[in-house]
């Protein structure tokens, strides 16, 4: 992400989900940033991250990818095993996020991934339409997403 930044035309937040990785994240992106564009942080509230992008990366958790149903904010995942892999080829399938593999990952596949969900408006729309059946079919999504962000 840090490579690609000067190349994005986008705001990035980075979250390391801990005080030891914020610091090690920082000062790689001190060497390697200089715009600006990027804030790196140890945690964002879930709820915060998604009202906010047009775009979240992720490992394709299971609460990750529910998010974005709930949020209507498609993805770029990058599973760390076989379960969020499932998950992330599930999205891929639904058309609201696109893949990119920890063997495939570098900086051009990683661009080219966002710059196509952010580019293409059907991610957008598969996903707010994905979002309308789901709040359409089931009752009580608040609560059941507020349980999942407060665990």
């Amino acid at each position: 992400m840090i490579k690609i930044a000067d190349k994005l035309d986008a705001s990035i937040i980075i979250s390391t989900g801990n005080k030891k990785d914020e610091l090690l994240a920082l000062d790689i992106a001190s060497k390697e940033i200089k715009n600006g564009k990027v804030s790196i942080v140890d945690y964002v509230p879930l709820d915060v991250a998604y009202k906010k992008s047009d775009l979240i990366i992720h490992h394709g958790g299971h609460g990750s990818c529910l998010a974005q149903f709930y949020y209507g904010v498609p993805s770029v995942i990058i599973p760390t095993h076989t379960e969020r892999e499932y998950n992330a080829r599930m999205c891929e399938k639904l058309h609201v996020g696109k893949m990119v593999s920890r063997i495939n990952l570098n900086s051009s596949n990683l661009k080219d991934s966002i710059d196509d969900v952010l580019n293409n408006i059907t991610y957008k729309k598969s996903v707010c339409d994905w979002k309308e059946k789901v709040f359409n079919d089931f009752n009580n999504l608040d609560k059941v997403v507020k349980l999942i962000d407060s665990l």
